[in-house]
């Protein structure tokens, strides 16, 4: 993989709640905004921020299952502070909003504890 696409996935997982541009990422690599997208969809299939939207949506799919942190905090943490953005991604992602997500896992998990 190229090294500054390395970079930029370990840079994403390590702040996923800043608010990255595609200059902030340029920056980062130092290559045109042009050439990163180039670049990164060739190493990963994806455009960078499309890339940094999935960790996100990863990353709140797997606080959802723990729940010690309320839906806010979550879309916070991960850097999706818009509640309607959040909730329509997610569902497109996962085929169900982040409470429904929430409460199938718990009811599954407790199901299959109690058998």
């Amino acid at each position: 993989m190229d090294s500054r696409i390395a970079l930029l996935k370990d840079v994403f997982s390590n702040d996923l709640a800043r608010r990255w541009t595609i200059e902030d990422l340029s920056d980062a690599v130092n290559i045109s905004p042009e050439r990163l997208r180039a670049v990164f969809k060739r190493e990963t299939g994806m455009a960078p921020l499309a890339f940094l939207r999935a960790l996100r949506l990863e990353k709140a799919r797997t606080l959802l299952e723990d729940r010690s942190l309320r839906i806010k905090e979550i879309r916070c943490a991960v850097g999706m502070p818009d509640a309607s953005h959040f909730t329509k991604d997610f569902k497109k992602r996962f085929g169900a909003p982040p409470t429904e997500y929430r409460r199938n896992h718990w009811e599954t998990h407790h199901s299959e504890q109690n058998d």
